[in-house]
């Protein structure tokens, strides 16, 4: 049975027999408090203590699946990989992020003392395309969100098009036109989004000259992002330590610039040097760690991290 968009969120659970092992982790290494106030506060409740559909997204029964597979040509004549990621929304956005970062291929050059990493796709664009497809697409419809990598580009696909009312031209010039607001506000409260309407202008900013019809496609039903794949872009060569790029990469060369003075840091030390939230923070130095820039040490209040290099640990 088909639910009207805007009703989706609130509507009553048909699973009332849920759990949210992943959720309630995610909100406790943030230090976010859990349970049925914030429940209630948040949609996952509903007054009555009943289980939302919006609860049902980030429970670990939630029905709907991310789908990606990788390519070794541009077409999809040769499988290298396929994987299906299921879950709380919150536990398919972290597989998936993984699965794309792991083709993001990395290298680094130099030019006597200075050091230039490559990407072969602008981290921030494959981050806000994913996040794009996860909170705005319908989920009245059971199929799953689709990603595919190619040699040449990264495709994400997620149903239910754009927002009934709302043309491409809107939603580039700024308007926020949200599917599902409480979604987004739980990734917005995690720190996973900085602000409601700017997911698509970001990728357009990672692709300067690129025309927004080549990266975005969309039908009534369907939303598409074509994210090309850019190593040796000039413009995507960039300094290590340099202030010139995104604001993401220069926290993270923030955090590792600590270590020309000490062997270890911690959250705090990390949190001082960039001016973030405390949340922000743990999701920088998590994001480090994955990318095998940061170790850890320690546990608790005495958590510390330490610096990685490459064939040294």
């Amino acid at each position: 049975m088909f639910v009207p968009e805007q009703d989706y969120e609130e509507t009553r659970s048909l699973n009332q027999d849920l759990t949210f092992s992943y959720t309630e982790s995610v909100f406790s290494k943030l230090h976010l408090d859990w349970g049925v106030p914030q429940m209630k506060t948040l949609g996952i409740l509903s007054g009555e203590g009943i289980y939302t559909c919006l609860g049902l997204l980030l429970s670990d029964q939630c029905p709907h699946i991310i789908k990606a597979a990788a390519f070794s040509g541009t077409d999809q004549s040769a499988f290298q990989d396929r994987r299906e990621f299921s879950g709380s929304l919150l536990k398919q956005v972290d597989d998936a992020y993984a699965f794309l970062d792991m083709r993001n291929e990395k290298s680094a050059e130099f030019e006597g003392l200075h050091r230039f990493d490559r990407q072969a796709y602008p981290a921030e664009a494959l981050r806000e395309a994913l996040l794009n497809a996860v909170i705005h697409r319908d989920y009245a419809y059971s199929a799953g969100t689709l990603i595919s990598c190619y040699a040449d580009r990264i495709e994400i696909v997620s149903v239910g098009g754009l927002v009934q009312g709302f043309s491409m031209k809107d939603i580039l010039m700024g308007v926020s036109a949200c599917r599902n607001p409480k979604l987004a506000n739980i990734f917005y409260r995690l720190d996973m989004v900085e602000a409601y309407g700017t997911g698509l202008r970001k990728i357009l900013n990672a692709y300067r000259g690129c025309p927004a019809e080549q990266l975005f496609q969309t039908t009534e039903k369907v939303f598409k992002v074509t994210l090309p794949r850019i190593t040796g872009a000039e413009s995507f060569r960039e300094p290590v330590s340099s202030f010139r790029y995104d604001y993401a990469r220069t926290n993270e060369d923030k955090v590792l610039s600590l270590f020309s003075t000490r062997d270890l840091i911690s959250r705090l030390d990390a949190e001082q040097i960039t001016g973030l939230s405390s949340a922000s923070t743990v999701r920088l130095l998590r994001r480090l760690v994955e990318m095998k820039l940061l170790g850890i040490t320690g546990s608790g209040k005495n958590t510390r991290y330490y610096r990685r290099y490459p064939d040294h640990d």
